[in-house]
């Protein structure tokens, strides 16, 4: 791919990503500006295609899909769902009894040794290639015929029991049922949201839809450093949710126990603030000019997908 083309699909991304802002900034209606963009059918059309070809054939998707994978195993088979309990229980100076970690791994169901995954705003569902992995992509505009066309800030969220999961799979899909998976991975989508409210939604949506165990809820959000919500954002947002979550940014997966996720959404909503939300994007379009991404902007881009934390060192 030349240089001129591979511009060209980053300009659409872009141009995507800052006319949601400008609307957002413009009349401060983030549900009415998403509203608007789930309508324009062509311009969603244009950037799922985009984004296609830059995932498969630009960035190291390679990198960035093995070490979600890799964290994943980590996580469940690796001995980090039994640490993470072990540092629950210390900070309360207790010991974790065994009971609980057997219980634990019980309650998830994970004899099989094959985890459970909705990726959510997988444009061509890159999970599919992992046996040991059951994934479930969704995306508001599919690329591919293998990821169901779903609206993540509509999604409902259905009682256990209600409905199983094979039995909710429809296109559009509008409902799953709670605590259906074990992991939820998050690649760049929450830079897509224009609103601060939205990502946060995001991420409420990804807690209700995991399993529990016990008296703990679990949770495995995995966002990949190649965002600046994963980069930045989020190791200020999990330290307010639960200060054994320090270090987010170096780590990515770590568990979220109960106490205080749905306390103070207002305010935990503003900490999913990113550096482009400070940008004056009434000004920019004024001046019927998008910016293009800088020589060092690429380089930087670039390094975040391929500076990939070292899960071992933790």
């Amino acid at each position: 791919m030349t240089r001129e083309e591979h511009q060209e699909l980053v300009s659409v991304i872009r141009g995507v990503h800052e006319k949601l802002r400008l609307d957002y900034q413009t009349n401060g209606d983030g549900d009415q500006v998403w509203r608007d963009h789930c309508e324009d059918v062509e311009t969603r059309s244009k950037y799922a295609a985009s984004m296609l070809q830059l995932a498969t054939t630009i960035w190291p998707y390679k990198d960035r899909i093995e070490w979600c994978h890799h964290a994943m195993r980590e996580y469940f088979f690796g001995g980090g769902l039994e640490r993470s309990l072990q540092r629950h229980y210390r900070k309360m100076s207790l010991q974790c009894p065994e009971s609980i970690l057997k219980q634990a791994r019980e309650d998830l169901g994970l004899e099989e040794e094959k985890v459970r995954l909705l990726d959510v705003g997988s444009c061509y569902n890159p999970f599919s290639t992992y046996t040991d992995i059951d994934a479930l992509a969704i995306d508001l505009t599919p690329a591919t015929e293998d990821v169901i066309e779903c609206d993540f800030l509509k999604l409902n969220i259905t009682p256990r029991g209600a409905d199983n999961l094979a039995g909710s799979l429809r296109t559009p899909l509008e409902a799953l049922p709670e605590s259906s998976f074990q992991a939820v991975v998050f690649c760049l989508v929450l830079e897509y949201l224009p609103s601060c409210t939205q990502r946060w939604c995001f991420c409420q949506s990804s807690t209700s839809v995991l399993e529990t165990f016990s008296e703990h809820p679990d949770l495995l959000t995995t966002i990949p450093p190649a965002s600046n919500i994963g980069t930045r954002c989020q190791s200020y947002t999990v330290d307010k949710v639960d200060e054994s979550l320090a270090d987010f940014a170096k780590l990515q997966t770590k568990s979220v126990y109960g106490s205080g996720i749905e306390a103070e959404d207002d305010s935990m909503a503003q900490l999913m603030y990113i550096p482009q939300d400070s940008r004056d994007y009434v000004a920019l379009f004024t001046k019927n000019t998008v910016e293009e991404r800088t020589s060092a902007e690429d380089i930087s881009l670039k390094d975040w997908f391929l500076e990939l934390p070292d899960l071992d060192d933790t």
